[in-house]
């Protein structure tokens, strides 16, 4: 007898290839079409011959069609952060990573070479008039003059200050950074102070013109000048701040025209007279963070939206983002094919199985990084961001909820009565729709916890995962009690599942914990994991089956019979830094990335009671039965003309354990297949004849 948790028997849209001439593998995940764009853009630069590259927040991108559209081109580096781009006059180019230093690009092979400075916090680059390199970091400026060979660590007049910028007029090199302009005279060797005039002293950005003038862009704190030019290298500055207040000017660029562009919120401001006045561009919902010019078209990239393009001199922009993949921070799966995406600027939906994409309220998006969403009982996405909790509705847009003073919301969930609770870095907020309620979490230590992860049982207890130790708190009660593992006194909880009786916590170090008892006690869960498995997400699927996300192992399944964690990777190439995981009631699933954006494993489009999926009415391949089986299955199948039939049978690790070959009349046929050898488990059955192919999943209980 079937049980309600097998009713639904779903029709796999799998591709398989031959691994060795006695096994298949399957090709389980899937790339998604997007959803594209939602990134930082940090630069934009141009080579000669006319190919634009992106540094983004999600590694560099290239394009070959005047900024169209983009592939990846990140190959060798360590990290996804790329804060600058340099082309010099010989063709080579360099890049920034934020943590992993400089890197070189190594043409013949597509690839980026290390070029020293690892593990260095890397800014910005800049070159001197005579050769010299100047990387911009956190604390220092690092000066190669042997062309990256070896590094000095030079500080800013005796100062460690945070680099933002650099630039250079011939004469001087110019750094912009959190504590005012420096300017140096020897090409990096030695720095000065430089920012005498300047009110407020965080520069994001710094540009020099054929005329010998200098501007700084700045980011005021309480409502002061944003833009300033010197006329004499830095010595004096004065103040040229636009009618129009752009808030911050994080990037400055001289355009083919010889006027300046200062990126702002929204808009790109010029001037044709060195500050003197100024003209506005709208250019964007978000800040402007990059401006490059092909000679064909402006470009300019956003945080949050990705690149805009225009070949009207900004009158008029198109979204440019295709191929430009998402950090996929969550992923929510809803009903008929409706899924939710937050990535690093924003949240996208698709209505159709994650073919097309849209961003939440397009006409006035929510740019913030998006770090879990939900749907309450009302209809309403409620989404934690790195600026407090969002609600939006079809009517209003976007709503701010809270808490007070808007703090980064790492987690959210509801209560039953549509209380939302919140994870924040001292314990958890709670919402009644009306006011907010803390809950602080203090350890033995004394120390407040900086809760990552939060869920309610189906009993209404809620529990707290922090980054060392993780707390339960019992419905009715105030206070909260530390959870342990087995002989592990604490484990760092950072996702929380359920599936009726069943609690898993996916951890940092300590794998996959289980509790049975509402969570009063928790065991480790299952073999296979290597120790080493840093657990971003636990999710059942529709047949109650647990798969974890994990932080440069991929994807993980839990054999329900050995208790084995087995690794579920077909597909994903080497993207294996997993972030968010979802399945859907049809059992289809989606795996967040950090940076080879949103992979998906489609099983089912639409089904009915029985689970039969509409195909091509030359070629059906109806539901096997009985399933769960122990010894033969059997199958319907139609096919409109006669001939070779082939059967495979394929465990989930995608090794081919049956085969058979026959000739088949055309017509409503029946086929069975003997699996009583097979071990028990989840298990594809495959029916192929020339021309079609049609798949079924079932399970063998022996």
């Amino acid at each position: 007898m079937r049980t309600s948790r097998y009713h639904y028997i779903t029709l796999v849209l799998l591709f398989f290839f031959v691994a060795t001439s006695a096994q298949a593998q399957i090709e389980y995940w899937k790339p998604a079409p997007g959803p594209y764009g939602g990134t930082a853009i940090s630069d934009l630069e141009v080579t000669a011959d006319g190919v634009v590259y992106a540094a983004t927040s999600n590694g560099v991108y290239v394009s070959t069609d005047d900024g169209r559209n983009w592939t990846d081109a990140s190959d060798g580096l360590v990290v996804t952060d790329v804060r600058d781009l340099m082309i010099r006059e010989d063709g080579s180019m360099w890049a920034v990573a934020y943590g992993a230093g400089l890197f070189k690009w190594n043409a013949p092979v597509r690839r980026w070479d290390s070029a020293g400075l690892a593990q260095t916090f890397a800014t910005s680059i800049v070159e001197s008039a005579d050769g010299n390199l100047v990387v911009g970091s956190i604390g220092f400026a690092y000066l190669s003059v042997d062309n990256g060979i070896s590094w000095q660590a030079k500080s800013l007049d005796g100062f460690q200050v945070n680099i933002q910028d650099l630039a250079n007029n011939n004469s001087y090199l110019f750094a912009a950074s959190s504590l005012g302009v420096f300017r140096s005279s020897d090409s990096g060797e030695t720095w000065e102070f430089a920012s005498f005039g300047i009110q407020e002293l965080d520069i994001r950005s710094v540009e020099t013109d054929l005329q010998g003038n200098v501007y700084a862009g700045v980011a005021p704190t309480s409502g002061g000048c944003v833009l300033y030019r010197s006329r004499g290298n830095g010595s004096i500055w004065t103040c040229i701040q636009p009618t129009t207040d752009p808030l911050l000017v994080p990037v400055l660029k001289m355009g083919p025209n010889g006027f300046l562009y200062a990126g702002g919120y929204r808009n790109v401001l010029y001037t044709e007279n060195e500050g003197n006045t100024w003209q506005s561009i709208p250019a964007s919902g978000s800040t402007v963070d990059a401006i490059l010019f092909t000679g064909t078209s402006m470009l300019i990239g956003s945080q949050g939206l990705g690149i805009l393009r225009s070949e009207t001199a900004g009158s008029s922009w198109e979204v440019s983002n295709s191929g430009m993949q998402s950090r996929i921070n969550s992923v929510t799966a809803l009903d008929s094919g409706r899924i939710l995406v937050g990535t690093e600027g924003g949240l996208f939906q698709s209505t159709d199985y994650s073919d097309s994409w849209d961003r939440v309220h397009p006409s006035d998006p929510l740019i913030q990084p998006i770090k879990k969403s939900l749907v309450d009982p009302q209809g309403r996405i409620i989404v934690a961001t790195a600026a407090g909790i969002w609600r939006h509705d079809d009517q209003t847009g976007w709503q701010a909820l809270g808490p007070p003073g808007m703090p980064s919301i790492k987690d959210i969930t509801l209560r039953e009565n549509g209380n939302i609770l919140a994870s924040y870095y001292s314990g958890i907020y709670e919402f009644d729709g009306s006011n907010w309620f803390e809950w602080m979490i203090q350890g033995f230590d004394q120390g407040y916890r900086d809760v990552t992860a939060v869920h309610v049982t189906d009993k209404g207890t809620v529990l707290a995962g922090a980054a060392w130790d993780s707390w339960r708190q019992v419905a009715g009660s105030t206070g909260w009690d530390l959870m342990s593992a087995g002989s592990v006194p604490w484990f760092d909880a950072q996702t929380f599942a359920q599936d009726g009786n069943t609690i898993l916590g996916g951890t940092k170090f300590l794998g996959v914990v289980q509790s049975q008892d509402d969570g009063a006690t928790w065991a480790p869960l299952g073999s296979g994991l290597m120790g080493r498995e840093d657990v971003q997400d636990v999710q059942f699927d529709h047949l109650g089956r647990a798969h974890i996300g994990t932080y440069g192992s991929g994807v993980f399944q839990l054999n329900p019979w050995t208790k084995v964690w087995v690794p579920v990777n077909y597909g994903l190439e080497d993207n294996h830094r997993v972030i968010s995981l979802a399945f859907d009631a049809d059992g289809n699933g989606y795996v967040g990335t950090v940076d080879g954006g949103l992979y998906r494993h489609i099983v089912s489009r639409s089904v009915s009671v029985e689970g039969v999926e509409e195909v091509p009415d030359q070629f059906r391949v109806g539901a096997p039965y009985p399933n769960p089986v122990r010894t033969v299955l059997s199958a319907p199948f139609f096919h409109l003309d006669s001939g070779v039939v082939e059967v495979e049978v394929f465990d989930m690790l995608g090794h081919r354990v049956v085969y058979e070959r026959s000739i088949r009349p055309r017509g409503d046929q029946e086929l069975s297949v003997s699996v009583n050898s097979l071990a028990s488990g989840s298990y594809v059955l495959r029916i192929r004849t020339q021309d079609q192919v049609g798949h079924r999943t079932f399970i063998v209980l022996n």
